[in-house]
């Protein structure tokens, strides 16, 4: 499993840079589901443009990959909701990331089929993010990659 959490006012240029940052820092990450945690977001200010060429490209390296993913975005606010759905229907169209978007947790962790003896180990990491591990324009940090036996991981 591939948390990703936002907080704060995200902008274009964040947005983009978490995605540059997660592929060359995290060369498996092609090969789990992810939940994207904008529960600590207080605004998405992320251009349509933004979203459609991150869902193309992030569609483009799974394709070269032959891999399919799932993501569970947790947006409990009607911008971040709404935007990422904007996201799941470019990544719907590119064709390999399955987004699907939440307003809770718990229906985000039963959509993955998160066994409920390791959510609070998923969420609760999301909710501890060390001012250190924050990007320089602090606004989203990659948690932790969990690796498991469970049925968490993507299978292609």
């Amino acid at each position: 499993m591939f948390v990703t959490r936002y907080y704060g006012v995200v902008t274009d240029a964040q947005f983009r840079d978490a995605y540059a940052r997660i592929r060359p820092e995290n060369p498996g990450w092609m090969q789990f589901n992810e939940i994207a945690d904008m529960r600590a977001m207080t605004s998405f200010a992320v251009e349509h443009s933004v979203l459609r060429n991150e869902a193309e490209l992030t569609g483009r390296y799974l394709a070269e990959a032959d891999v399919r993913v799932r993501c569970a975005v947790v947006a409990p606010e009607d911008l971040p909701f709404a935007l990422s759905r904007v996201y799941g229907a470019h990544a719907d169209f590119a064709g390999r990331e399955e987004v699907h978007v939440f307003r809770d947790a718990g229906s985000a962790a039963d959509w993955l089929c998160i066994p409920e003896s390791r959510r609070d180990e998923i969420f609760a990491s999301a909710r501890a993010v060390p001012p250190a591990t924050r990007s320089a324009a602090g606004a989203v940090s990659l948690l932790r990659m969990f690796r498991t036996t469970l049925g968490l991981a993507s299978k292609g």
